[in-house]
């Protein structure tokens, strides 16, 4: 039997949502399979504190985050962190390597391509190696390990092939067009977009935009906690007779019941989105990570991004989205995760 190593990080959920779904994919084929994050992996001091500075800067003081990632956006930067941290978790790494012994690594966060790299300068015929890139447009030099190492990166869609082709001077055969690993049964293809079942995901929404558009509303509208309980105990106590408020929901499993999510573009929600054709309505973003999504998006003419709540519902009310249908088909492979296993065999 086969055997496939999946290396991931939960710093951000599309990391970890990429992986689960190779590894089940690769289970339902009777591959044996099994994936490490990165946490159970480096001392634990180390990825919490790391997690916990990319959550705090990014949604409470997102220039400083802006700042950090545009700053760390060249190899050489990548190449001292890397330096820095090969002798303490290198050994480590080989000996998971020795004892699992893969055919194929398939990593999904960039922190383990040194690792990976390292031990294929050595052992080259050891295992074939994907790299499934999970973000989109603006990808960071991280990612980046030179063509002779790789056998093939994997990328959400042609635009972010053509970006990473252009900034790393890369072989185009070495990178492939896959969109997001889901498997097959979370793809929705819709024949009509309604316009009346509204999902809020609260977490970085102003409450006076929310609290706007409910206000002047009486479509189903779904408001989700995420991790804003301030202004969800204050919008629920103010509106708890009018709308659905729930502190979690399955997102993907439910989006083939919602016809627009109001939201950022994290990149778990625009690859969840594109493929159950969901319209997105962004009133503001991250700057530097979700840049990419966001120019992804307008791309791919998925979205609308409108920060002027009257202007929101005004769309909602007139703009007739099922004409954005055929946008989606254009983006999104319900064959993704075939892709790359094809790629593998």
């Amino acid at each position: 039997m086969k055997k496939v190593l999946i290396l991931t990080w939960s710093y951000g959920g599309w990391h970890n949502t990429a992986a689960s779904n190779l590894e089940q994919y690769y289970k339902n084929k009777w591959y044996d399979t099994k994936t490490i994050d990165i946490i159970e992996f480096v001392a634990k001091f180390v990825a919490k504190s790391s997690k916990k500075f990319y959550s705090i800067s990014s949604e409470e003081y997102p220039k400083i985050w802006e700042t950090f990632f545009n700053a760390t956006d060249f190899p050489i930067f990548a190449r001292i962190l890397y330096w820095i941290k090969d002798p303490i978790w290198q050994p480590k790494f080989n000996h998971i390597i020795e004892e699992y012994n893969p055919d194929t690594v398939i990593s999904v966060f960039p922190f383990w391509n040194w690792w990976i790299k390292n031990y294929r300068k050595k052992y080259w015929e050891k295992f074939k190696w994907w790299i499934v890139i999970t973000d989109a447009i603006n990808i960071q030099s991280f990612w980046y390990v030179k063509s002779k190492y790789v056998d093939k990166y994997f990328v959400f869609d042609k635009w972010t092939k053509q970006e990473f082709i252009e900034k790393f001077d890369y072989p185009e055969d070495k990178v492939q067009v896959s969109f997001f690993p889901f498997l097959k049964e979370k793809f929705v293809n819709k024949e009509k977009i309604w316009n009346n079942n509204i999902l809020i995901l609260l977490t970085w929404l102003e409450y006076e935009l929310v609290d706007k558009i409910l206000s002047k509303v009486s479509w189903n509208i779904t408001i989700l906690k995420w991790r804003n309980e301030e202004v969800f105990e204050t919008l629920k106590l103010k509106y708890w007779e009018k709308f659905i408020f729930l502190d979690f929901l399955p997102i993907l499993d439910n989006l083939k019941n919602i016809d627009i999510v109001i939201w950022k573009p994290g990149w778990a929600i625009v690859c969840e989105c594109i493929a159950t054709d969901t319209i997105l309505i962004v009133p503001s973003f991250f700057p530097g990570q979700e840049e990419g999504n966001v120019q992804l998006l307008q791309n791919s003419e998925t979205w609308i991004y409108e920060n002027n709540p009257e202007k929101i519902l005004f769309l909602i009310k007139y703009l007739d989205f099922t004409n954005f249908l055929s946008n989606f088909q254009k983006i999104k492979k319900d064959n993704s995760c075939d892709i790359i296993f094809e790629s593998l065999t």
